[in-house]
């Protein structure tokens, strides 16, 4: 899934949309995903969605590679 790290949070969270992702039915909370650009692909975990009648907004947290969410 599409994702610009230099936009995140203070928390390490990232803002896209799920017609972002190749599998977006399958994304939920907690759910993990790969996302990025191609180039800078991390592991993350979908924190809260927004459905939105025109799209859905998801908030990633990057996870460490560990699989952890950072402290």
């Amino acid at each position: 899934m599409w994702a610009d790290w230099g936009q995140q949070d203070s928390d390490g969270r990232v803002w896209t949309f799920a017609g972002d992702s190749d599998q977006p039915d399958q994304l939920d909370r907690g759910v993990l995903v790969h996302a990025g650009p191609a180039d800078d692909v991390r592991p993350a975990v979908v924190v809260d969605m927004l459905a939105e009648p025109w799209r859905t907004v998801v908030l990633l947290q990057e996870l460490t590679p560990q699989g952890e969410r950072p402290p």
